[in-house]
């Protein structure tokens, strides 16, 4: 289980032990995620600044696109590959 926070730009992987912190954006808010067994990493949809990163298992934060609209609320990749981003504001789907 992972948390995006609001407000902190943090993203924590719960377990029944607690929360650790996994990731820090940088952004004001993280508003979407996306976990891609594929290739094994968590895709974050970031406000404020319309970022998307992804982590991987050894917590390396990797900026994966910026968006002109200031809130990505949806990312998700295909079993192609192919990264969909929706976004706030203007309201765009991206591929």
């Amino acid at each position: 289980l992972y948390a995006g926070v609001s407000g902190t730009g943090k993203v924590y992987k719960v377990t029944a032990g607690g929360a650790t912190m996994i990731a820090d954006t940088g952004d004001a808010h993280v508003l979407s995620m996306f976990f891609d067994r594929q290739s094994k990493r968590l895709y974050l949809g970031c406000g404020e600044q319309g970022n998307v990163y992804s982590v991987g298992k050894d917590g390396r934060l990797r900026a994966e696109y910026h968006s002109n609209d200031h809130l990505v609320t949806g990312v998700c990749r295909t079993r192609g590959g192919d990264l969909f981003i929706t976004t706030a504001g203007a309201g765009h789907l991206i591929r």
